[in-house]
């Protein structure tokens, strides 16, 4: 059995960070040989989070995967993130979503933030809008 990280938790003495700007992706690109899966250029590149907004069947999952390049099929390329996981199905900067099947839900994580410029989308239960997935800019609030 490992023996977990000892010590006392301490918050830091740093500002909490902010959302400062929420904007919608520049382009929304399928990923050449993969339906269903799709890619958004939010024309810039950020440090936050993406606030996802979708209705579909419960229990449906949606994936997103941030990264600041893209491969030639379209998909996200993590090459210069992905360096501290093992292995190749794993993600650095990966949310997930399980859907309630509620109606139209929105979701955005609580404790994370990611460097990005792009977001792969798989497990859209309908093809995305530029609504489907907005980008919250964050910085801190100093």
């Amino acid at each position: 059995m490992r023996e977990g990280i000892a010590g006392n938790l301490i918050a830091p003495n740093v500002e909490a960070i902010k959302v400062v700007k929420t904007i919608p992706a520049v382009r929304i690109l399928p990923v050449t040989g993969q339906p269903g899966v799709y890619t958004f250029d939010f024309g810039q590149n950020l440090t936050g989070w993406g606030r996802l907004t979708v209705s579909g069947p419960a229990g449906s999952t949606a994936n997103m995967i941030f990264g600041e390049k893209t491969n030639v099929d379209g998909s996200v390329n993590q090459g210069n993130i992905n360096v501290y996981v093992n292995s190749q199905r794993s993600y650095f900067q990966k949310d997930s979503y399980i859907l309630k099947g509620a109606g139209v839900e929105s979701w955005e994580p609580r404790f994370t933030y990611h460097g990005f410029q792009y977001a792969q989308v798989s497990g859209l239960p309908a093809a995305p809008t530029t609504n489907t997935l907005v980008a919250r800019v964050v910085n801190t609030a100093f």
